[in-house]
């Protein structure tokens, strides 16, 4: 099977992955802050490890890491949690169901939302923000990436207006993460909901929220239960991570979280060099076939996504050895987010044949793994002008080749010929 769907779940997996789950399993399965054995305080040291590794890499000074099981988790408690009765939020117009049910149900508690529009390609412009914020707005939440276009938002431009407002930045980076570093200090995000399972390469069922004990204090519990603190007391603690963290821990997720985002660390930039040339090179297939067959991209070109196209001449206009050479200095690492502006997720539309037949041909003759349809994002759809079909997702990850995408291509243009 080739994986073109690495959007939806990444797989493979980091190749240290599972023999970390494996030792976890077979020499430290204990709980933590719940016994006295020496095995609970060792998987109580692994959580805080985690933790402090999550900081360190998303830049977070000062901040708490609450675990959850994936961002769905995550925003529902920001959401539920944190917006009032009367209170306003102003999103994206590229955000995921996950932000958008939610929102959604809280109507009912006269909770309302304004969207920063986005054009045809996916492109938000921070400065449509200031006309949006009303009395009561109480935050602004975007994703960093559109899951359907691939798009990277303008996230130091939204943290900017975010600040000079004087209204909390909370970031969806489910599809970003792990793909780019993201500084939260830097870009001027205050609370980040990531998932392990996608670019950080890690286990299904484990989540995060980096927030401050500012932004944590305003949010109500979305769990309620045990949290071995404070256990004399039916209230929930007030201290952070605890008043969210009901319930034992996924700590095997959490014991393959750390192990996977160690891995990508040490090997970051050859995954990322990898993924922007399968984009590459699918984009410019897709470019020339468009010329001839009825099919069209949907998102930013290779210019506008930052992706030079030789990428073998100029390494995608970035320095990758000096880069890796000085990874863990923050200037170097600042300068993906400043000159990348898409991920490795391209979708494609038509206007004359059912998308998904196209899905089906693939995976029936090639054997290759697509995403059709939605892909859980009706608002960006709308955006975007391909709502209601949808559109055909294809997604790159680190272990799938040029020829992969070359097969791919050979296959689409076999489909449209025979069409």
């Amino acid at each position: 099977m080739i994986n073109f769907d690495q959007a939806s779940s990444s797989f493979p997996k980091a190749p240290n992955l599972p023999e970390a789950v494996a030792e976890f399993i077979r020499t430290g399965a204990s709980n933590i802050n719940r016994g006295s054995l020496n095995i609970s305080y060792e998987a109580s040291q692994l959580v805080y490890k985690t933790r402090e590794y999550l900081l360190d890499y998303f830049g977070a000074k000062n901040k708490q890491v609450v675990f959850t099981k994936n961002v769905t988790e995550s925003l529902n408690l920001i959401l539920k949690g944190y917006l009032k009765n009367g209170d306003h939020i102003i999103i994206s117009g590229l955000e995921h169901n996950a932000v958008m049910r939610p929102l959604k149900a809280l109507e009912k508690s006269n909770i309302s939302y304004s969207i920063i529009p986005s054009d045809e390609q996916g492109s938000i412009n921070a400065d449509c923000i200031p006309a949006l914020i009303k009395p009561d707005t109480k935050a602004i939440l975007t994703t960093a990436a559109s899951n359907v276009a691939g798009n990277i938002l303008p996230l130091r431009q939204i943290g900017k207006v975010a600040r000079l407002n004087h209204i909390p930045y909370f970031v969806d980076a489910a599809q970003l993460a792990g793909f780019l570093p993201l500084n939260m200090d830097v870009l001027g995000i205050d609370l980040l909901a990531i998932t392990g399972h996608k670019s950080l390469l890690g286990p299904h069922g484990i989540g995060a929220v980096i927030l401050s004990d500012e932004i944590g204090k305003k949010i109500e519990p979305l769990i309620y239960g045990g949290t071995g603190s404070v256990s004399d007391k039916f209230d929930m603690p007030e201290s952070l991570p605890d008043k969210f963290e009901a319930g034992t821990q996924n700590l095997i997720g959490i014991a393959g979280l750390l192990a996977s985002m160690r891995w990508l660390k040490e090997n970051h930039i050859q995954v990322l060099k990898n993924e922007i040339a399968l984009t590459n090179r699918f984009i410019t297939g897709i470019n020339e076939l468009s010329l001839k067959y009825p099919i069209k991209l949907i998102g930013l070109n290779l210019e506008q996504s930052g992706y030079l196209i030789d990428i073998e001449e100029v390494e995608c206009g970035l320095n990758f050895e000096n880069l890796k050479k000085n990874y863990h200095l923050l200037e170097d690492r600042e300068l993906l987010i400043e000159k990348i502006h898409r991920t490795p997720v391209v979708s494609v539309y038509s206007d004359e044949i059912d998308i998904a037949s196209l899905s089906f041909y693939l995976e029936s003759e090639g054997k290759i793994a697509t995403r059709v349809g939605m892909q859980c994002s009706p608002l960006a759809h709308t955006s975007l002008k391909t709502f209601p079909k949808g559109t055909l997702r294809f997604s790159f990850g680190y272990n799938e080749t040029i020829k992969d995408v070359d097969y791919c291509l050979k296959l689409i243009k076999e489909f449209f010929s025979e069409e």
